[in-house]
């Protein structure tokens, strides 16, 4: 099985794809949580794996910095893998297993003073100073009634292996279901394609009664040509904001295309505060934006979206 680093490259992987990111930003307080989260399952396991490649610590500060430290990480991480799945819709139950790693943070470094306040039985907790190594320490609970107190070891390479196989399989779930999610989404627009709005049959006439009325501003092709090309780009724009592809730099796109088609507009209608040369390269403009560019996008667009 990939490792958790390399679970975590496949998830930004498909968060940025362009179809998943685009239905995922719709809500914004999961967009930002699904990033936290990310961010979140990646430093604590660069924290992991720096505890488990580093040397033995010695001196005894360093002993209970590091092992506060690792243990306080591991609930941060399954917190983070929680999260990441519940963002997506995910049922996530900690194991047993994980679970017992919560009790372990809780009774050494969360609240060994005391712990269960809200319920009995309520204990205390120590940590055996000279028992503290890498991977092992011992810890001792007591109680405030007649129960007997309980000596254990703790043995942190195990409960690490544990929580990496947990987090892995929680991991490959989310990645499961965004390729689910990526392939619903195609499926939903893959019989619809914006090829059949705006494609070089329907836009070189037009274009080319607006380029020959720039030179001839009697004809009546530059109004027409106007026309039908804001058809064109009010279905086109229709269509991004159906498959949640209008963002800022298409909008932008869209909007300086609006610009020129409204300027010569005028022009063809007689206004002379938009002079002849203007409207030429108002023509020109839409030749290379709407003739090119728009054509070259909408093949990338059909592309991303077909469903095989």
């Amino acid at each position: 099985m990939k490792s958790i680093t390399e679970l975590m490259v496949s998830i930004r992987e498909c968060v940025n794809d362009t179809i998943v990111k685009n239905h995922l930003i719709q809500n914004t307080g999961k967009w930002h949580q699904i990033c936290s989260c990310m961010d979140s399952i990646e430093d604590t396991e660069l924290a992991v794996e720096s505890y488990i490649k580093n040397y033995e610590p010695k001196d005894e500060g360093e002993k209970y910095l590091l092992l506060y430290g690792l243990l306080q990480t591991m609930i941060v991480q399954q917190d983070a893998a929680k999260h990441l799945s519940n963002s997506f819709g995910l049922d996530f139950s900690f194991s047993p297993e994980i679970r017992l790693i919560r009790d372990i943070r809780n009774e050494s470094i969360g609240h060994p003073t005391k712990k269960g306040i809200r319920k009995e039985p309520i204990s205390y907790h120590f940590i055996s100073k000279i028992s503290i190594h890498k991977f092992e320490f011992d810890l001792l609970s007591t109680f405030g009634d007649s129960r007997e107190s309980i000596h254990k070891t703790i043995h942190l390479d195990s409960q690490l292996e544990t929580q990496s196989k947990e987090i892995q399989a929680s991991l490959l779930y989310v990645i499961k279901t965004m390729k689910e999610m990526k392939r619903e989404i195609q499926m939903k627009f893959s019989g619809s394609k914006l090829q059949e709005v705006a494609n070089m049959e329907k836009i070189s006439h037009p274009l080319g009664y607006i380029q020959e009325a720039a030179y001839d501003p009697e004809s009546w092709k530059g109004t027409y040509g106007v026309k039908e090309i804001s058809k064109i780009l009010e279905e086109f724009e229709k269509g991004l904001e159906e498959r949640q592809l209008l963002e800022v730099e298409n909008e932008d796109n869209i909007a300086v295309i609006k610009h020129a088609l409204i300027k010569l507009e005028r022009f063809f209608s007689g206004d002379k505060s938009v002079e002849i040369y203007d409207a030429r390269i108002f023509a020109h403009f839409l030749n290379q934006k709407v003739g090119v560019d728009l054509i070259e996008q909408v093949s990338e667009i059909d592309n991303m979206y077909r469903f095989e």
